[in-house]
Formats: C-alpha cells, sequence, structure tokens
C-alpha cells in the first residue's frame, strides 16, 4: 500500500505547478489544493468512508466532552466546589446511561438538555451519597 501512495504521489508532485508558482499560491489556495489532495487520496485508496466515519466520532467525542465536564455538571447540579460530589454524579451518569457512548447517544437524540435531566436525575437519586461524602470532608 505503501509502494502503491509513493508512485500516486510521485504522479500527483509531476501533475503540480512548480515551486515558483507554488509560492505565489494563498494560504486558502494552498489548503484547498491539500484538501483536494487528501481526499483524492482517500478515495484512491478506498479509505474515505472510513475516514469521515472516524472524523464523525472525533467530532461527536468533542461534543460530548465540551457538554458533558465537570464545571457544566457543577452548575447544572448547583454543587458549588463540592468537586466530590460532582464526581459522584458523573460517576453515576456513566454507569446508568453506558459510559461516554450513552451520553454520545443522549445528546444527539435530545441534545444538551437531554444531557442535563439526566444529571439532574442522578443528582436526585445520588443526593445521599453526596451528602455524606460532604459531611465526611467537613470532619476532616
Amino acid at each position: 500500500m505503501y509502494a502503491e501512495f509513493v508512485e500516486w504521489a510521485m504522479q500527483r508532485a509531476a501533475e503540480a505547478a512548480s515551486g515558483e508558482e507554488a509560492a505565489q499560491e494563498s494560504k486558502e489556495m494552498r489548503q484547498e489544493r491539500e484538501l483536494k489532495l487528501r481526499n483524492e487520496a482517500l478515495v484512491h485508496f478506498k479509505q474515505k468512508e472510513a475516514f469521515d466515519a472516524l472524523t464523525r466520532e472525533r467530532l461527536l467525542r468533542t461534543r460530548v466532552k465540551e457538554v458533558f465536564r465537570g464545571a457544566t455538571v457543577r452548575d447544572w447540579t448547583n454543587l458549588g466546589e463540592h468537586w466530590k460530589g460532582v464526581k459522584i454524579v458523573m460517576d453515576a451518569v456513566r454507569e446508568r446511561v453506558g459510559e461516554e457512548e450513552g451520553i454520545l447517544r443522549i445528546l444527539g437524540a435530545e441534545g444538551e438538555e437531554g444531557v442535563k435531566q439526566i444529571v439532574l436525575n442522578v443528582k436526585e437519586e445520588v443526593s445521599l451519597a453526596i451528602e455524606q461524602a460532604r459531611t465526611t470532608k467537613m470532619r476532616l
């Protein structure tokens, strides 16, 4: 596969503009050309669908991390600086919905409001554990 890629890249390089013309092209034109070349390579090596799937998954996981993070959960649950309580809630949510994949499903189906609702429901369910963690901290 690598040898085939090298051959393909050399053919593309032969077809490309001379070094002088390439130096004059704008950043946008270069980025557009590089994107086109990458897409051509992915199609040529029959990896376009796999690459697109990985890209979608990475974007969705990034979205999960934007929505389901400690600061956001803390704000939704009004736990203030009680980070152990936030962790208890987040762990319980992960367990209840099936880790990050479950959160991703909820985010895709119901949006951020759906994730918030699950967090608030779980907070109520684990409120005793949160209080125990808070009182243990106070005793120390």
